[in-house]
């Protein structure tokens, strides 16, 4: 039962991966894995070949598997001083470059994709189940479910600034 809920999960996140792709580019299929990998923090994200995923989904081992408490948490401690925990809806820029991964820590990280490293990490309350990307890139748009808020978050992903006013960039709902 998980093997097939995970591989519906991939299968819905190939086409947010591969969104504005043409058919005869590669892409790939990211996929968040809610796992605890250490005590209070980690998860898992697997990077699959999205063309092998898509002609033999059972056999397709991951390109990259990436335990979140390890780099990233580190990555993310130094500049938030909280633990990631739990990597929850994944998101990429419109021109592919860059991943939005949401947190159930609160979290969004912003990773290269071509490198697979994390950019910047921002710390947004207690629980972000998604963070959206605009289609003109200047900012994302983060859901705070524990919190009960919206959060414009602005981004420049050309400089690596991404920042929010809590004062004027927070919906309250």
């Amino acid at each position: 039962m998980m093997k097939k809920n995970f591989l519906k999960l991939g299968i819905m996140l190939s086409f947010v991966v591969s969104w504005g792709i043409s058919s005869v580019e590669a892409y790939e299929v990211w996929v968040a894995d809610q796992s605890d990998t250490a005590k209070e923090s980690g998860g898992f994200l697997y990077v699959y070949d999205g063309a092998q995923l898509a002609a033999d989904p059972a056999m397709t081992k991951p390109t990259l598997t990436l335990d979140v408490a390890k780099e990233t948490n580190d990555f993310c401690q130094k500049s938030t001083q909280k633990n990631v925990r739990r990597p929850h809806m994944i998101f990429v820029t419109k021109d592919q470059k860059h991943a939005l991964i949401s947190f159930l820590s609160g979290h969004v990280l912003v990773m290269d994709t071509a490198s697979k490293k994390p950019s910047a990490c921002i710390s947004t309350g207690k629980n972000v189940h998604a963070a959206w990307p605009t289609p003109d890139q200047s900012m994302a748009i983060a859901a705070n479910i524990a919190e009960k808020k919206l959060i414009r978050i602005w981004t420049n992903y050309q400089e690596g600034k991404f920042s929010y006013d809590p004062q004027k960039d927070v919906l309250d709902l």
